[in-house]
């Protein structure tokens, strides 16, 4: 063997049995060679290991003699080379942001317009904000506002004059405005009204009851159901069971539609309120007009006794114009005079038509009266009748008669008085 530099020599991808390795043998300190099958193998070597092992483990020197091995740790201690998943936000060794180590000044994880990431080194101007496109810059118009050499520490600011340019210290904190004086604008029409029921609930204080003096709140209940307030603030019991005498009441001529009643409700033994509803009375008669011959005529009830809602238009178009919807009684008796009785023959005969119209059109016929020569002739030939309808508001009746006497030899005659009445709920 050639003396030659070891870094000169070729490589061998194995060692067989009978190959020579050079070694140094330290206690002499000379260099020595020896076969590779005179190497320790499974047995024989300076290095001693345990009685037994798990299987996968990796052995561990036994003390500092280097020549001893005890069972150590299972290979699955230590991390895959690919383990980064295990380190990220959810994985079972997650690092936090703020525990990695200080960074260096490169641009690589910097945001920018297509994806997250960390803010861009600061310029350190004080005046430059970060832009969404990832550059710092002065905001348009930022800074025209001038404020004072100095200032105090949580006082308020206000403009020194009317540029809007310039800002002074007030003098005032927050705090000096807390007993400013601002009732009004918490008071019924205040810029700040607050509603009686959003206040808190009161306390068991009379300070603001009503009183005989002064408008207040209804004082505290005593949980007696006899009991009423007094007009001196106090739960008594009505003396006389709560009576009204009916001597000191003031009268009315007419009741409006929501007019209550006040009615004893003797199945009840209690008082009750009944809802007005206002009846309609209406009574007319007539003087002595002429009826021609054969023909429907209007009658005209000029003489008005009664009419509780100015219903009736006298006239010749007399009529009733009902105030309300409802439905109303209407009764009318129509008598002629007479006057040739004397003149009557046998074979003299007539009749007497009395229609009702509603709003100009024949609604209902009465029962026709016949008149003939063995009539008496004190008697006086007329037509009587009574009927209920329903009539809409503002709708109008008349009554037209109608008289055709033979015997009278075909002309017209006069009415005595006669009447018509109207009763409507």
């Amino acid at each position: 063997m050639v003396n030659v530099k070891i870094s000169e020599l070729a490589e061998l991808a194995s060692v067989a049995d009978d190959d020579e390795l050079v070694i140094v043998d330290t206690s002499t300190g000379s260099t020595k060679k020896i076969q590779k099958s005179n190497l320790v193998s499974g047995s024989g070597g300076d290095v001693v290991g345990p009685a037994s092992n798990h299987d996968d483990y990796l052995p561990q020197w036994d003390g500092v003699d280097s020549n001893i091995l005890k069972d150590g740790i299972p290979t699955s201690t230590f991390a895959a080379a690919t383990h980064a998943t295990t380190h990220q936000s959810g994985g079972a060794d997650a690092i936090k942001l703020d525990d990695l180590a200080v960074p260096d000044d490169n641009t690589d994880l910097d945001f920018s317009t297509s994806k997250h990431g960390l803010v861009p080194k600061g310029p350190n101007t004080g005046t430059k904000f970060l832009r969404d496109d990832a550059t710092w810059d002065t905001p348009a118009g930022g800074g025209d506002v001038v404020g004072p050499a100095g200032a105090v520490d949580e006082r308020i600011a206000r403009f020194n004059g009317v540029t809007g340019k310039l800002l002074e210290d007030s003098g005032k904190t927050i705090a000096d405005f807390a007993d400013a004086t601002h009732a009004s604008r918490h008071k019924s029409g205040g810029a700040d009204a607050v509603k009686l029921d959003e206040l808190a609930a009161p306390t068991d204080v009379t300070t603001l009851n009503a009183t005989t003096s002064a408008h207040g709140l209804l004082k505290k209940l005593d949980n007696n159901s006899d009991h009423f307030i007094n007009g001196q603030g106090n739960w008594a019991t009505p003396s006389g069971g709560g009576s009204i005498d009916l001597t000191s009441l003031s009268e009315i001529t007419s009741l409006d539609e929501d007019d209550l009643l006040l009615v004893y409700d003797d199945s009840a033994s209690a008082n009750k309120k009944f809802k007005a509803t206002p009846v309609v009375y209406a009574r007319a008669y007539t003087s002595e007009p002429y009826i021609p011959y054969n023909s429907a005529t209007i009658v005209n009830f000029a003489n008005v006794a009664l009419d509780t809602h100015s219903a009736i238009t006298t006239g010749a178009s007399w009529k009733f114009t009902a105030p309300k919807s409802g439905y109303y009684t209407i009764s009318a008796t129509v008598l002629f005079k007479d006057e040739h009785t004397t003149g009557r023959t046998p074979g003299d005969e007539g009749i007497i038509i009395l229609d009702l119209y509603v709003n100009g059109t024949l609604t209902i016929e009465f029962p026709w009266t016949h008149v003939d020569s063995a009539m008496s002739e004190w008697l006086r030939p007329g037509v009587s009748g009574s009927f209920t309808l329903y009539l809409a508001a503002s709708s109008y009746v008349q009554m037209k008669v109608t008289q055709a006497f033979m015997y009278n030899g075909g002309s017209g005659t006069d009415l005595v008085t006669s009447h018509i009445s109207i009763l409507g709920r």
